[in-house]
């Protein structure tokens, strides 16, 4: 598996938090980051705890905006595979 590397200024551990936080708490098509960095803050207090509430939640918008373009990214490869795909079965 290929690793990717993180945008810079990017906090790994934040993404993969956000990006878990994200697949277990499914709240409709609308996220509101400001509960979402309360709510992270919160749970790891022991390093986000000491960091100021606003400058964190710009923070997680933009690694939300960093996980939503990847997203993006990868329905537009998987629709070109399944294009692609669908010709080669009609061919052959």
């Amino acid at each position: 598996m290929k690793i990717r590397p993180v945008s810079p200024g990017i906090d790994r551990r934040l993404k993969q938090r956000l990006s878990q936080y994200l697949s277990s708490n499914r709240c409709g098509g609308f996220v509101d980051l400001a509960a979402v960095a309360a709510d992270l803050q919160r749970t790891y207090s022991a390093e986000y705890g000491r960091r100021k509430r606003n400058a964190f939640r710009i923070q997680v918008e933009k690694v939300f905006k960093v996980i939503c373009d990847e997203n993006e990214d990868t329905a537009a490869l998987e629709g070109t595979h399944l294009a692609k795909r669908a010709r080669r079965g009609a061919d052959g």
